[in-house]
């Protein structure tokens, strides 16, 4: 599985005076870094729920479609699916119909592409293909104002920790991969058994 950005978001959850009156930070000098803060710590908190946050389209890969009878979707909060297309026995790029030849469920959590009542088995595709399977969707909460409080929360405590102590090891400090308060805001939202 391979997953491709295919349009980016418009923002962030967090905005620069957001994250500079949480760090107290009151002149100009840092901007630059403290935006380069708000940009790497919402990529780790979207790594940590495997979600994505603001509203973005993805395209994901596969060699060939699933044994069962559902695909699913590898980020969370699902907006919707712009399409799922394979390689036929000849290679040739099919676009399979929504809501006829299969159906979205937005509401599970991980989201998942299911055969349609009418359909018992995936197309067959092209034999020992790369990329064989295709799906465009579009996912995260909407606009910053839809990201939940505490995943906000999370990334300016991230920034806080960051802008703080800007190396790997700082010396009689505890070693953490993430800080805890991160991960406790961050748990409620975490998405398990997607890959």
């Amino acid at each position: 599985m391979n997953s491709v950005l295919s349009s980016a978001p418009s923002g962030y959850p967090v905005t620069l005076s957001e994250a500079k009156a949480h760090l107290r930070v009151l002149h100009i000098d840092d901007d630059t870094y403290i935006n380069n803060l708000i940009a790497a710590c919402t990529s780790i908190a979207e790594g940590e729920t495997q979600r994505r946050f603001i509203t973005q389209t993805w395209t994901t890969y596969w060699d060939e479609f699933p044994s069962g009878p559902e695909i699913l979707i590898p980020f969370g909060s699902l907006q919707s699916v712009t399409f799922l297309k394979y390689k036929d026995g000849a290679g040739t790029l099919q676009t399979l119909v929504q809501n006829t030849d299969y159906v979205v469920d937005t509401s599970a959590e991980p989201a998942r592409i299911a055969l349609s009542p009418s359909n018992a088995v995936w197309p067959t595709i092209q034999w020992n293909s790369i990329q064989a399977v295709q799906c465009q969707y579009v996912c995260g909460y909407g606009a910053a104002a839809a990201v939940p409080m505490d995943i906000k929360q999370a990334i300016l405590i991230l920034i806080g920790q960051y802008y703080e102590h800007r190396e790997d090891i700082v010396v009689g400090a505890s070693v953490a991969e993430l800080p805890r308060a991160s991960k406790y805001l961050l748990h409620p939202y975490k998405l398990y058994n997607i890959l």
